[in-house]
């Protein structure tokens, strides 16, 4: 499924987005220091330890996610290796038993000559 949009203009744009922000944030802030009370300002330290708290569990989270999804990829890789491994020696072993029951001259099956056959199934 392709995504709406390319991930390197999603990248451009959100970081332009960001450097944006980074400009009209402390212009916000200045304009509204004059207006707010002693009061309002004390409180904005909970909302910003909050806000880098949620930040770091952002932060957090995507690493041992990361590590977990890193570890799950390395296992399946050992195991379709180790099956591959397995697979090929039994496919040679297959076609060397199949090539090996058909080249006999009896065949244990209908105990006719494989030499034979054609005259067995025109009769």
């Amino acid at each position: 499924m392709e995504p709406p949009i390319s991930p390197s203009l999603f990248a451009v744009l959100l970081f332009g987005g960001m450097l944006i922000m980074l400009e009209v944030g402390p212009r916000l802030g200045i304009r509204r220091r004059p207006a707010e009370s002693e009061g309002e300002r004390g409180s904005l330290g909970t909302i910003e330890g909050a806000m880098f708290a949620m930040s770091g569990l952002v932060v957090a989270f995507t690493f041992s996610g990361a590590a977990g999804r890193f570890n799950e990829k390395r296992a399946l890789i050992a195991v379709e290796a180790k099956l591959h491994r397995n697979r090929v020696p039994s496919a040679q072993l297959a076609v060397s038993e199949s090539t090996a029951r058909t080249s006999r001259v009896d065949s244990p099956l209908c105990g006719l000559s494989i030499g034979k056959l054609p005259q067995a199934a025109k009769h």
